[in-house]
C-alpha cells in the first residue's frame, strides 16, 4: 500500500512535520514527505544527511525508509539519529521497531525499555515490555481459528476497501476499465456479485466486477464506502475538489461524501458531511448499524498525531453532531485507518499499536457511556509483516473480507477473504449421578433444528472456532438439560452434557472444584439451611465432585448452602436456591473452594487458578508449616500507614472470609521492598499489619483471631535486594499485604 499514487489519498498528510529548519532543501523534502512522496524525500534528507550531517535529516531519513518498508536502511538511519542525541522520544520506539522488524528482538527490547523510561505511561506498555515474547504469540494466535483465501476477482492493479452490498460486495479498483477520462491509478467503485456455496463452510464463487454507480466517480478517487442496514444510504472516501487556480499537483483532502438511493434505483447527488474541511482529511467511513453512529478517520487538529478514528452522532433530526476522538486508548501518535464497527467490537488498523509489522488489524470492545476496552490484536494469519487492513465481517461474524499488500497476490493490494474454522464438537452425555453414558439421548438446538450429527455412535455438532450455541438435550426419565457449547479451538473438542434423572421431590445438584487446581473436590460437606423446609438432610460430594441434594417434600422452599472440607476456607453461598412445585429442580453452576493449607496435588503458584479466585496466591504462597499465604490487593501513601478508601472493598472481602470461619486464627502480615533501611521497613510494615487488623476489629472480628505481622524486607518475592537495580514494578511486588491461617481457636496461640 506504500506507493505514491495510492498514499495521497488512502494515508494523506502521514506525519507531522515539525519545523526544525529553514533549509530550502529540507523545507522541500517535507512537503514531499507531507505528499507521501517518499522516494523524492529519500532523495533530499539522505542528501542533507550525509553531506550537510543535519540530525533533523536523519531522523526523517529514517522515518521516510520505515514508512515505505525499507527496514534495513530505516535501522541504519535511527542508529545516526540516535547518535545524534535530537530524537523526540518515539524515534526510539520506531528504531526498535524497526530492529524487530530485521529479527533483532533483544536489542530491539533495549530501546523499548528506553522508551518507556521517558514515557511510562504509555498505553501500550504491557507489550512493549514483553516484545519478544508477544510476538511469537501473535505467529500462532488466530492460526487454528482463521484461514486466509484470495478470491478470483483481483486485478493487477490495486483492489481495497471491500463493503458488503445487498448480495456483493462494493470496493474500490485502479483497475483499467476505470471511469473515461481519468488519470491512470485512480480509483473508482466496482461490485461483484457473491454466489454463496452449497455448504456453510465451502467457499464462495463470484461474478465479473462491474462499474458501481456512475453518478458518484469523480476524476479523483472514491473508495472505502459504507452503507446503512437496508443499502439505501451510503458514505464514501473522495478527494475534494480543487479550486479554480489551484496547483494541479497539489496533495488534495479527502472528504467523506454522503448519497441516498431513490426508489428508482439512482442516488442522489452527493454532499460531503459537514465536518468536513479544506484544511484536512476525512476519510474512511462506518456506519453502526443502528444508523445513529458514523465512525472515520481524520488527521484533522487536536489528535494525537498522524490520523486519528473520530465518530459523530446524528441526531433525531439527521444532523450531524461534532466529532469525537477515541482518546489514547485507541489512537496513537502514527496512524489509525479503517473503522469497522461490528456487533459492539470497533475493528481498525494501525501502524502505532504493537503488531507485526507495517499496518495491522486490531479491535476494541466498546464498553458503552465511551469506555473501551483494551486494544487487541488478533495475530497471524490476518496479520502479516506487511500492511493488513480494511477488515469486515459477514452478519454472522463467520466470514469477511480485508485489504493486504502480503506476497502472493495479483497487484499491490489486494482483497483477501478470511473464513474460520468449523470444528467438530464431540458431546458426551451422561447421567449426572452414576456417570453413566445415555447415548440414546436427543440432541437439538435452542431453534429446534435437528443439527447434531452422529459419528460411530457418538453425537457431535459442527461450529465456527470461537462461535458459540447453546443446546437442548432430552431424554425419556431425565429432565430437559440447556447447555451453551463453544467451539474453542485451543482446548480437546469435547462437551460433557450433564442429565439429571427425575425425581420425586425436590433435589439440587452441583459439582465443587479446588479453586486452585481446578480438580473435583470429594468429601465436600453440604449444609442446607432454611427458614421454610422442615427436612434438610446433608449430603457429601463423591469423587467427581458431584453432591445431590434432595428431599420428597413437594413445597415452596428457599435454601442456602454451606460447604466445608478440611483444609478449606469454609463458603456460605450468597444467594438462595429456591424451589417450588414448579421449579422443582435445579443444577447449579460449578462451585469452588479456596484451601489455605497445602493440599494434594497443590500446584505452584505459577500455575494456579485466579481468575474466579476471591484472593490471589501470593508469589512466596506457601509457608515451611504448609500454610497458603493470600494476597490482600491494598495499598498505601507513601511512608503512610492508614487505610486508604480504595482499600475497603478488598477488606470487605476479608471480613466475609472471616465471619463465614469463625474457628479460624488468621496472621495478617505485611511486607516492604528493600529500600529504605532494614529496621525503618520493620517498624512500617508492623503499623501497617496493625492497620488492617485495627479495621477488622473495628467492624466485629474479634482481635484474638487476629496476629499482626510486620516482616519489613525479609520475604522478598523477586532478587530486588539492598543495591539490586530493579524497576519499580519488581519493587512493588514486594510491597505487598497478605493473610494466611495459622491455626484454629482453642488449639492454637500465635
Amino acid at each position: 500500500m506504500r506507493k505514491k499514487h495510492l498514499a495521497t489519498w488512502l494515508l494523506l498528510l502521514c506525519c507531522t512535520v515539525a519545523g526544525w529548519s529553514q533549509n530550502p532543501k529540507m523545507k522541500r523534502a517535507d512537503l514531499y514527505m507531507k505528499a507521501l512522496d517518499y522516494p523524492a524525500a529519500i532523495a533530499l534528507y539522505r542528501e542533507l544527511a550525509t553531506k550537510n550531517n543535519l540530525p533533523e535529516a536523519k531522523i526523517r531519513l529514517a522515518e521516510a525508509y520505515r514508512k515505505v518498508q525499507d527496514y534495513p536502511n530505516a535501522e541504519h538511519w535511527y542508529a545516526e539519529a540516535v547518535k545524534a542525541g535530537e530524537a523526540p522520544p518515539t524515534i526510539f520506539l520506531h528504531y526498535g521497531q524497526v530492529l524487530q522488524r530485521n529479527g533483532k528482538c533483544e536489542e530491539a527490547q533495549s530501546w523499548y525499555n528506553y522508551y518507556l523510561q521517558l514515557r511510562p505511561y504509555d498505553m501500550r506498555k504491557r507489550h512493549l515490555q514483553r516484545a519478544c515474547d508477544y510476538e511469537a504469540e501473535l505467529m500462532r494466535k488466530s492460526t487454528q481459528k482463521y484461514a486466509i483465501h484470495h478470491p478470483n476477482f483481483n486485478a493487477p492493479a490495486e483492489d481495497i476497501g471491500p463493503a458488503f452490498y445487498e448480495n456483493g460486495l462494493v470496493f474500490a479498483s485502479g483497475r483499467s476499465d476505470a471511469t473515461a477520462g481519468k488519470r491512470i491509478g485512480f480509483l473508482d467503485l466496482f461490485f461483484v456479485e457473491i454466489q454463496p456455496g452449497e455448504m456453510p463452510d465451502a467457499l464462495p464463487t463470484y461474478g465479473q466486477p462491474e462499474r458501481f454507480a456512475n453518478r458518484l466517480q469523480s476524476r479523483y478517487h472514491e473508495g472505502m464506502v459504507a452503507f446503512n442496514h437496508d443499502f439505501t444510504e451510503l458514505f464514501v472516501t473522495r478527494n475534494q475538489s480543487l479550486p479554480k487556480g489551484a496547483d494541479p499537483q497539489a496533495t488534495i483532502p479527502l472528504e467523506i461524501i454522503q448519497a441516498v438511493r431513490r426508489p428508482d434505483g439512482i442516488w442522489s447527488e452527493p454532499q460531503p458531511l459537514p465536518f468536513c474541511n479544506t484544511r484536512f482529511s476525512v476519510a474512511h467511513p462506518s456506519l453502526r448499524s443502528d444508523g445513529r453512529r458514523l465512525f472515520f478517520s481524520s488527521d484533522m487538529p487536536g489528535g494525537f498525531g498522524g490520523k486519528d478514528i473520530y465518530y459523530v452522532d446524528r441526531y433525531e433530526d439527521g444532523r450531524w453532531g461534532p466529532p469525537v476522538n477515541l482518546g489514547p486508548g485507541i489512537n496513537t501518535e502514527s496512524d489509525e485507518l479503517f473503522p469497522f464497527y461490528f456487533q459492539g467490537r470497533l475493528y481498525f488498523a494501525s501502524d502505532g499499536h504493537v503488531g507485526l509489522g507495517g499496518l495491522d488489524i486490531f479491535y476494541v470492545d466498546d464498553l458503552s457511556n465511551s469506555d473501551w476496552g483494551a486494544v487487541e490484536n488478533p495475530g497471524a494469519p490476518l496479520n502479516t509483516a506487511y500492511d493488513d487492513f480494511g477488515l469486515i465481517w459477514n452478519q454472522e461474524g463467520i466470514w469477511g473480507y480485508f485489504t493486504s499488500n502480503r506476497p502472493g497476490g495479483l497487484g499491490a493490494d489486494d482483497i483477501y477473504m478470511v473464513t474460520t474454522y468449523w470444528l467438530q464438537i464431540l458431546l458426551d452425555v451422561v447421567d449426572v449421578q452414576t456417570g453413566a453414558s445415555l447415548p440414546t439421548a436427543y440432541v437439538r438446538d435452542s431453534t429446534g433444528r435437528t443439527t447434531v450429527q452422529m459419528d460411530q455412535g457418538r453425537p457431535f455438532v459442527s461450529l465456527p472456532a470461537g462461535a458459540c450455541k447453546p443446546l437442548v438435550c432430552q431424554m425419556e426419565g431425565y429432565e430437559t438439560r440447556t447447555q451453551m457449547v463453544c467451539a474453542d479451538p485451543n482446548n480437546p473438542q469435547v462437551v460433557q452434557i450433564l442429565m439429571t434423572p427425575k425425581v420425586r421431590g425436590m433435589q439440587i445438584i452441583g459439582r465443587i472444584f479446588d479453586q486452585q487446581s481446578g480438580k473435583p473436590l470429594a468429601g465436600v460437606r453440604v449444609q442446607p439451611a432454611s427458614k421454610d423446609c422442615a427436612t434438610l438432610p446433608v449430603v457429601t460430594s463423591d469423587a467427581n465432585g458431584t453432591f445431590v441434594w434432595q428431599t420428597e417434600t413437594l413445597t415452596n422452599c428457599c435454601i442456602i448452602l454451606r460447604l466445608e472440607k478440611t483444609g478449606y476456607f469454609a463458603q456460605t453461598m450468597s444467594r438462595p436456591i429456591c424451589l417450588s412445585p414448579e421449579k422443582p429442580h435445579v443444577q447449579l453452576e460449578q462451585l469452588y473452594l479456596q484451601p489455605f493449607s497445602i493440599q494434594e496435588d497443590t500446584p505452584s503458584a505459577e500455575t494456579m487458578i485466579h481468575s474466579d479466585a476471591p484472593f490471589r496466591a501470593s508469589a512466596r504462597p506457601t509457608r515451611a508449616d504448609g500454610s497458603i499465604a493470600y494476597v490482600l490487593n491494598i495499598y498505601y501513601d507513601f511512608e503512610k500507614t492508614n487505610i486508604r478508601e480504595d482499600a475497603v472493598p478488598e477488606l470487605q472481602k476479608l471480613q466475609q472470609l472471616l465471619q463465614d470461619n469463625p474457628d479460624l486464627l488468621v496472621e495478617i502480615s505485611s511486607h516492604t521492598d528493600s529500600r529504605g533501611s532494614e529496621r525503618y521497613n520493620q517498624r512500617l510494615s508492623q503499623k501497617r499489619a496493625e492497620a488492617v487488623v485495627n479495621w477488622l476489629a473495628a467492624r466485629g472480628i474479634q482481635r484474638s483471631r487476629l496476629v499482626p505481622k510486620g516482616y519489613g524486607e525479609n520475604l522478598l518475592v523477586n532478587d530486588c535486594k539492598d543495591d539490586v537495580p530493579c524497576s519499580d514494578e519488581a519493587h512493588q511486588l514486594n510491597r505487598r499485604t497478605e493473610f494466611r491461617v495459622i491455626g484454629r481457636v482453642g488449639e492454637r496461640n500465635p
